[in-house]
């Protein structure tokens, strides 16, 4: 153990406590946020669903097996019906992991500076404070604890050749944390990689150290696989988005890459990452992340070998893994969102990436002088501190939240969805100009959701705001619309015949074509189909209603051929294929009784 190891950590402790006191002082006025609505009482489900203790463990809220994350929070929410004392819960939590790690970094490097720096970088850094702006991610905070805790009484144990006990606490510390978040899974190669790089432990004694903490990784995936029954299967979740691996592997290097580019400079830090698969470019976005894991590679054996680099290098990479396979099944069972990427997947590995910028800098120390050192790190780290006291200051209330992720982020599913409920629920507050069109695209999807009552009330707030001539002509499609959706086809032609100018989303003019085709104006639908062709080439549904129209008027062949040039579209959309059938079916009667409807 280091010489003056009680002094150093008593210290360590009272400058991370007034760092992170200084840094989030602002969020204990914070109100609710997002997921947190899920325990707010009493119009929460979730008090009704666990009465008894054993109800935790056997009843998953969702697909992830978290029997903690519900037990703390539903604990904490009946307890306290105010945010201030969640999120002083939280803040503690997030101080016990910052003097933690501040332990653990100490520890392996035997470097109070080095321990400090990393600590310090780690609670102000944006990508991690972020996290302290949902009440509900507090389980991520008690997981790292003993995540932490783990490893630094395995290395005490490897390092010191201290008591069986600190061992058996280890693994103590992994079970806990099984009942956390399944992020626990990729513990024992967090284990290996201290055992192996740092206390030189050849590969066969380190495997041995690590075989019980994977067999308490297979516990919780029994465990899981006996109480969680999937919604979408594996194999099914993978189906849904047809695609080879070298289009996943981009998709995931471009995520990722957004994930890395805030790492370095923090802009554009958001709740969840949604972004549509990408449809070009795709040997690039390849390049950039087997490059990237290349180089990694060749930083390790080549040239930092078994040093604290490589093993910051390794922690990090780790949550790749899981951030991979999130990130696919995540897309799987929730495809309309395009690709998902959760900065709270890497909270723990991220300490890698600070632990190797410390390291870096202090690389740097021999090489500059003193005054220039010290700039640098000053510089460093009052831009991660200046730009987490911003985002503590977006972030007072979910209505500036999602609006500014929404802002950084336009087009965005959930921040769209998430803005548009407070609007629909304050209808006269009137609708910032610059959300506008978003607004107006989630009015789209209502519609086309069929969701009568949240148009309704959107369609209500858009009409309170200002908006541009343009806006108000995609209004009055909406509104049309809209009318058409229930019923009401008297004000739904008197809305259309207000509208000339540029046209909606699909999901919009796709009513509007049923409507006319309803009332027999089949040219005004053939003419608005087509445009909708032009706009949306991707959207299938389009197509599909061309053929039907047409069809319906007799003129098979022109049906038929539409409806070939969307099953070009998605070939897997049995629509197509048995409207196709049927109407050829019916140009054979024909031909065979001649004059037979």
């Amino acid at each position: 153990m280091p010489r003056n190891y009680k002094v150093d950590i008593s210290c360590a402790g009272i400058l991370l406590l007034l760092l992170c006191l200084v840094t989030y002082q602002d969020i204990l006025g914070h109100q609710f946020m997002i997921d947190d609505h899920t325990f707010i009482r009493p119009i929460a489900p979730t008090f009704a669903l666990y009465g008894n203790l054993s109800d935790f463990f056997i009843k998953p809220l969702d697909l992830h097996y978290s029997p903690f994350y519900l037990l703390l929070n539903v604990k904490l929410f009946k307890l306290f019906s105010t945010p201030m004392p969640l999120y002083l819960t939280n803040l503690a939590l997030f101080y016990v992991d910052c003097l933690l790690l501040f332990i653990f970094i100490y520890l392996i490097s035997a470097d109070f500076v080095t321990a400090l720096l990393t600590g310090a970088i780690f609670c102000i850094h944006p990508m991690t404070g972020d996290m302290l702006q949902h009440i509900t991610f507090n389980i991520l905070f008690l997981q790292a604890a003993l995540m932490l805790s783990a490893l630094v009484s395995l290395y005490v144990y490897a390092k010191y050749n201290r008591g069986i006990i600190y061992y058996f606490f280890s693994l103590l510390m992994v079970f806990l944390a099984l009942f956390c978040h399944e992020i626990v899974l990729l513990f024992p190669i967090y284990a290996a990689a201290p055992l192996f790089f740092l206390v030189d432990f050849g590969w066969k004694k380190t495997v041995k150290l690590i075989i019980p903490f994977i067999a308490l990784d297979f516990f919780l995936i029994i465990l899981r696989s006996t109480i969680i029954k999937p919604q979408i299967p594996v194999e099914n979740a993978i189906i849904m988005h047809p695609a080879v691996f070298w289009d996943l592997a981009a998709n995931f290097s471009h995520l990722f890459f957004w994930y890395l580019g805030n790492l370095f400079v923090p802009r554009s830090i958001v709740f969840m990452c949604n972004m549509p698969p990408l449809v070009g470019f795709l040997w690039f976005w390849n390049f950039l992340l087997f490059g990237f894991l290349a180089s990694c590679g060749l930083l390790i054996f080549r040239f930092f070998k078994k040093s604290l680099e490589s093993f910051a290098i390794i922690l990090f990479l780790t949550g790749l893994f899981y951030a991979f396979l999130a990130m696919h099944l995540r897309h799987g069972s929730q495809a309309e969102r395009g690709w998902v990427f959760e900065p709270n997947w890497l909270y723990f590995s991220s300490i890698g990436f600070y632990l190797f910028v410390v390291l870096i800098i202090l690389k740097t120390r021999d090489h500059i002088n003193r005054a220039l050192f010290i700039g640098l790190i000053a510089s460093v780290y009052g831009a991660y501190f200046l730009s987490t006291i911003n985002t503590d200051i977006i972030s007072r209330t979910e209505k500036s939240y999602c609006e500014n992720w929404l802002r950084k982020f336009p087009g965005n599913f959930i921040a769209m969805n998430l803005v548009a409920n407070f609007y629909r629920h304050n209808t006269h507050t009137g609708i910032p100009s610059d959300l506008v069109p978003d607004m107006l695209n989630m009015l789209d999807l209502y519609i086309g959701y069929d969701y009568p009552q949240k148009s309704f009330e959107l369609i209500k707030s858009l009409s309170s705001s200002k908006i541009s001539p343009s806006q108000k002509i995609q209004l009055s499609y909406g509104i049309a619309a809209y009318y058409c959706k229930n019923g009401h086809y008297q004000q739904c032609q008197v809305a259309i015949g207000r509208i000339i100018g540029p046209h909606p989303g699909p999901y919009t003019l796709m009513p509007l074509c049923q409507y006319l085709n309803r009332v027999k104006d089949t040219a005004t639908a053939v003419i608005l189909l087509k445009q909708c062709m032009a706009l949306y080439p991707q959207f299938k549904e389009p197509y599909l209603l061309m053929g039907v129209i047409l069809a319906n008027d007799g003129h098979y062949e022109e049906g038929i051929k539409w409806w070939k040039k969307g099953l070009m579209k998605d070939p897997s959309d049995l629509r197509f294929v048995s409207n196709i059938e049927e109407a050829e079916n019916l140009i054979n009667k024909e031909k065979t009784y001649p004059g037979n409807p």
